[in-house]
């Protein structure tokens, strides 16, 4: 299935997104989010959730409490952010990145 945008908010319900989506929003207080194929921006809210992520990623604003945060984008995204407090961060970018990236 083929989406442009897809929101998901659970309690403590996981979200498998495959093949293609577009943008996509999820918010979970304890649920996992494991989507590949995304192809435009990405924004992820979880307290305990884990969230794994692989695509052409546009941008992508992922925020855990104590879940593990990872993306591998075969594209340089615009724009950046992983905040986890005590969960793992795991990135995954093209081998050249463009001038000007900074980590």
């Amino acid at each position: 299935v083929e989406t442009d945008r897809l929101s998901v908010r659970t309690t403590s319900g996981d979200l498998k997104a495959w093949p293609e989506c577009g943008a996509l929003y999820f918010k979970s207080a304890s649920g996992d989010l494991a989507a590949d194929g995304v192809r435009g921006s990405v924004q992820a809210d979880t307290v305990s959730g884990d969230v794994r992520l692989r695509g052409s990623i546009a941008q992508a604003a992922l925020h855990s409490v104590s879940g593990d945060l990872e993306l591998e984008s075969d594209t340089l995204p615009a724009a950046l952010e992983l905040d986890t407090k005590s969960g793992d961060c795991l990135l995954r970018l093209p081998d050249a990145p463009e001038p000007g990236f900074t980590a």
